[in-house]
């Protein structure tokens, strides 16, 4: 775990993403995109609030939006494409919520789906007695990762 987290700290920063449709944003899609025809207006405002920009340093991210901020790792797999996703989610830099998935990056796109568990805590309310688990899925567009050699793995 050292070891990982030393060479995590060692990679450079770099611009990993956009996600058009983010997986911290799940309330957005289990709560809001189904009252499209009710209030669109707003549906198109908790759309955008969810556009998330995602940075990385090694197998670390940072994803940040204007309706929540994650730290995740996302490690591959030893199937194929296939990567393993666990973070902490943030509302205006207050924890409520964590999340486990998995991605598949192909190119310059990926795609990922994710179990987010968040509670109803807020800076003015910070009370985490109530949870709810949602179904999250992400698309996300970036430069397409760069081949590393086995030996710089």
């Amino acid at each position: 775990m050292i070891a990982w987290f030393a060479a995590a700290l060692a990679a450079p920063p770099r611009f990993d993403r956009v996600d058009v449709l983010s997986e911290a944003g799940a309330p957005f899609f289990a709560d809001d995109l189904w009252r499209m025809s009710a209030d669109p207006g707003v549906t198109r405002l908790r759309f955008a609030e969810q556009i998330a920009v995602v940075g990385a340093v090694g197998e670390a991210q940072l994803s940040l939006s204007l309706a929540a901020q994650t730290f995740a790792v996302e490690h591959p797999l030893p199937l194929g494409p296939l990567r393993a996703t666990a973070g902490l989610r943030t509302h205006a830099f207050l924890p409520d919520g964590a999340l486990l998935g998995l991605a598949v990056r192909g190119g310059p796109v990926r795609v990922g789906a994710s179990v987010l568990v968040v509670s109803d805590a807020t800076w003015s309310r910070p009370d985490w007695s109530t949870w709810r688990a949602l179904p999250a899925l992400g698309l996300g567009v970036g430069p397409a990762p760069r081949a590393v050699a086995p030996w710089m793995q």
